[in-house]
């Protein structure tokens, strides 16, 4: 029994090339209905074009009903904080006299303990004096008026 064997067969890029330009040309969308038709198309084109300025229009109402608040509340930030300035009446030298209130009856309570020893706790500070302290250090630190 003799063999023969054929000699395999090698395509290159090239041949593939080839042979898709030469293939026939096939519709992408077969099941699709493919007749032109101006009128529907015309109308479809007008329909985007209104769209677009619709939509347009839209955004750009948007834009400024944005702008509009963006500004208003900033308008009514700066109003708030012109208010809080002019409304802080606790000036430095009212927070030194809440101070040495403090450092009065706190000395008074120590100077109890001592004679005493009775365990008698210390209060805390006011509240209203220890954030004052802060905003003055603050205010010093940053150089605001």
């Amino acid at each position: 029994m003799t063999s023969t064997t054929q000699p395999a067969t090698t395509y290159t890029l090239n041949d593939a090339l080839i042979a898709n330009q030469n293939a026939a040309p096939t519709d992408p969308y077969p099941d699709s209905d493919t007749r032109y038709n101006s009128d529907a198309d015309e109308q479809e084109t007008a329909h985007d074009n209104t769209s677009a300025k619709d939509t347009e229009q839209a955004d750009a109402k948007t834009k400024k009903k944005a702008s509009a608040k963006a500004k208003k509340q900033a308008e009514q930030a700066d109003k708030a904080k012109k208010q809080a300035e002019q409304d802080d009446k606790y000036t430095p030298d009212v927070c030194r006299t809440r101070y040495k209130l403090y450092y009065d009856t706190y000395m008074n309570t120590v100077e109890i303990i001592k004679t005493t020893g009775l365990p008698i706790r210390h209060q805390n500070p006011p509240e209203d004096l220890t954030e004052n302290i802060v905003k003055f250090i603050v205010q010093n630190y940053d150089n605001d008026p």
